[in-house]
């Protein structure tokens, strides 16, 4: 939500500047929230981004198929809080993020 942006952009502007970021979205943006893709959907078009260029950083499987079905190649990072069944990248992935951000 946007009351979870302002506590974070509170909590955290000592490390983060948000005013760095083009876009900031929340489930307010689109009518299906995740697991949908239609937020990433969204912020390619707001964007104005092709998805082959973009990468998606995840913290949930679930939200990684969401990025997944909008053809953006997506990390997987889960926290020590997030449980995996799999790991839907493969290690080759971390080449193909390293190439687009070169």
């Amino acid at each position: 939500t946007r009351r979870n942006i302002q506590i974070l952009e509170s909590s955290l502007s000592k490390y983060i500047d948000f005013q760095q970021f083009d876009l900031v979205t929340t489930k307010q943006d689109v009518v299906n929230e995740k697991p949908s893709s239609e937020i990433y959907r969204f912020a390619l078009q707001t964007l104005n981004v092709k998805a082959h260029d973009s990468i998606a950083i995840e913290d949930t499987e679930v939200n990684q198929e969401a990025a997944l079905e909008a053809e953006i190649l997506c990390y997987l990072y889960a926290g020590e809080y997030t449980a995996t069944k799999h790991n839907i990248n493969l290690i080759k992935s971390l080449d193909i993020i390293t190439k687009k951000l070169s």
